[in-house]
C-alpha cells in the first residue's frame, strides 16, 4: 500500500510539473507552501524560491490581497471561487481556488489553479469592437436591414426595415422566413428557395420580392443577400432589401406605355386611335374621365370621351373664340 501510495505522489509530481497552468498550494495567509515549475516561470524563478513568500506579493507587486480575489474568497467562504484577475502588467488570468480543509473542516490554505487568457481576452475584446462598428453601421444603413440565422430565423432587423415593413422589432425578430407578418405567402416561397440556394452555395443574384406593410398597403422591395460564415461554417445570411415600389410603377408605366404605343402604330381608325389613348390614359395615368377633342375650323369638338354618361352640348362644340377658352 506504501508503494501504490508513493507511485500515486509520484504521478501527481510529474503532472504537476508538466502542467502549463500555474498551480500554488497557499496557507491562510496568502504564503506560497508549494507552487509548480509553471508558477515560476512567469515571474522567472525556481519554484523554491518562491515558497514563504504572498501570491500576492510575487504576481500583483502588491502588499496586500488583491481586490475580489478568488483564493481570498475560497478561504473567507470554504467554499471553490472562480474569477479574472489582471496583473500590473496586463496579463489576464483566469483562476479557480479550491479550499484545503483539515478533518474537523477547518480551512487550512488553499489550491489556486490559474490560466493565462491574455491573448482569448484581446481576442474577445477585438471581435467586441468589430461586432460594435457592425451593428453602428447595421442600423444606419437606409435601407432595410437583417440578419437570418442557419434555421431561417430573423435574428435582427434594423429600424429602416421596421419603417418599411410598419412593424416592431419585437414582431420582426424570432419568427421564420416562413411565417414572419410582412411576407404574403408567395414571397415566403420565394424566400425559402433563395435560402436554401444560398445554404447549398448558390450565388444569388438581387431579387424582387412583394412585401405587405402592417396597413396593407403592398410595397416591391429589391433583396440582396451575402452568407455568413464562421470557419468556413455556413451560420446565416445578412441581406438589404430597398424599397423599389416606385421605381417598378414606373416600370410598369412605361411597359403599359410601349404596349399602347405599339397598338396605336396598328390602328387603322380613328375611332381606334381614340380608344387606345384613352385606354392608356387611364391605364397609365390613372385617369377615370377623359376626352379627346380635335379643332375643326374655329370650333373644339369632342370626339370622344370616357367615364361621362354624357356631356353638356356647350362641351361638345367649344368656339375657339368663345367664354372659357384660352
Amino acid at each position: 500500500m506504501k508503494k501504490s501510495l508513493k507511485e500515486s505522489e509520484r504521478l501527481s509530481e510529474i503532472l504537476m510539473e508538466n502542467i502549463t497552468e500555474i498551480i500554488a498550494i497557499q496557507d491562510t495567509k496568502h504564503k506560497i507552501l508549494k507552487v509548480n515549475r509553471a508558477a515560476g516561470a512567469v515571474v522567472g524563478k525556481k519554484p523554491g524560491e518562491l515558497v514563504g513568500k504572498a501570491c500576492y506579493e510575487i504576481w500583483a507587486d502588491r502588499d496586500e490581497p488583491c481586490d475580489e480575489c478568488p483564493v481570498e474568497k475560497a478561504i473567507a467562504s470554504g467554499t471553490p471561487q472562480k474569477g479574472e484577475m489582471t496583473t500590473p502588467e496586463g496579463k489576464v488570468w483566469l483562476i479557480r481556488a479550491d479550499p484545503i480543509k483539515n478533518e474537523e473542516e477547518t480551512v487550512k490554505g488553499a489550491v489556486e489553479i490559474a490560466l493565462n487568457i491574455t491573448e482569448r481576452k484581446r481576442a474577445e475584446e477585438k471581435l467586441k469592437k468589430t461586432e460594435e462598428r457592425f451593428k453602428k453601421l447595421f442600423d444606419a444603413n437606409p435601407d432595410a436591414a437583417f440578419l437570418v440565422d442557419r434555421k431561417e430565423v430573423f435574428r435582427e432587423v434594423n429600424e429602416a426595415a421596421c419603417e418599411l415593413s410598419g412593424y416592431n422589432r419585437e414582431e420582426l425578430i424570432g419568427p421564420s422566413i416562413r411565417d414572419a407578418p410582412p411576407f404574403p405567402k408567395h414571397t415566403q416561397e420565394i424566400l425559402v428557395e433563395q435560402f436554401q440556394r444560398r445554404l447549398q452555395g448558390a450565388d444569388l443574384s438581387p431579387y424582387t420580392i412583394e412585401i405587405q406593410r402592417k396597413n396593407g398597403e403592398i410595397r416591391y422591395v429589391e433583396v440582396n443577400t451575402k452568407p455568413l460564415e464562421v470557419d468556413g461554417r455556413f451560420i446565416g445570411i445578412i441581406g438589404v432589401a430597398r424599397d423599389i415600389t416606385e421605381r417598378k410603377q414606373l416600370e410598369e408605366k412605361l411597359v403599359t406605355l410601349h404596349t399602347w404605343a405599339q397598338k396605336l402604330n396598328r390602328a387603322t381608325t380613328m375611332e381606334k386611335i381614340f380608344e387606345y389613348t384613352l385606354d392608356a390614359m387611364g391605364k397609365t395615368l390613372g385617369f377615370t374621365r377623359a376626352a379627346i377633342q380635335l379643332k375643326q375650323e374655329t370650333t373644339l369638338n369632342v370626339k370622344a370621351h370616357r367615364g361621362y354618361a354624357s356631356l353638356p352640348e356647350q362641351i361638345l362644340k367649344l368656339p375657339l373664340d368663345g367664354p372659357g377658352i384660352t
